[in-house]
């Protein structure tokens, strides 16, 4: 029995080892697809520093780094891992069965996932969240008529095309997409009213 009992803890802590070494670390989007303002400024032999900061002297300690998840704009290629996601944008759709509550419309996010990588990877509608600079969170809206959600499994080399349906109050201000793919520790957070 004892034994029994050894080896069902030791399966476990090798499942559990498995499945987080899986996991990864945490992972920091980045802005693919076109030269930045810090490559170029390397290519150039310069240090370029972040927004709002002042290079320091020679001798002088770097400011500590922020732990912020980055912000990107619509439009942007966003790299998590093998996944690069852009959103093109956002519009109002209407259904003929189902109506918004009253001061709400159905707003439509249409995103595109490129699969970078070597092995197929699957996208679900769970790995984005919508909310407002009030930090409010608004739900999918599956029911209602609209392009197929960019889910499913994505063939290395390809790409999934396709629109997540959130209600929203009409007068929302500072509507972000929050994308946080699957067993990924990172964000990334779209403005969608910026472009």
């Amino acid at each position: 029995m004892r034994l029994r009992h050894v080896i069902l803890v030791f399966s476990l802590a090798l499942f559990v080892g498995a499945f987080a070494a899986g996991c990864g670390g945490t992972v920091t989007p980045e802005k693919v697809g076109e030269k930045s303002s810090e490559e170029s400024a390397a290519a150039k032999g310069e240090e370029k520093p972040a927004d709002g900061e002042e290079k320091p002297a020679d001798g002088e300690e770097k400011p500590a780094e922020k732990t912020s998840y980055p912000e990107f704009r619509v439009g942007d290629q966003i790299k998590m891992n093998n996944l690069v996601f852009v959103v093109n944008g956002a519009r109002e759709v209407k259904d003929d069965f189902v109506n918004p509550k009253p001061g709400n419309i159905f707003l439509a996010v249409d995103v595109t996932v490129e699969n970078v990588g070597e092995e197929p990877e699957t996208i679900s509608s769970w790995d984005f969240d919508l909310r407002d600079a009030e930090g409010n969170r608004y739900e999918e809206e599956i029911f209602v008529s609209s392009k197929p959600c960019p889910c499913g499994e994505v063939a290395p080399g390809k790409k999934l095309r396709g629109e997540i349906v959130f209600e929203v109050p009409k007068e929302v201000k500072g509507l972000e997409l929050i994308i946080s793919p699957f067993l990924v520790r990172g964000q990334a957070i779209v403005h969608l009213d910026e472009s």
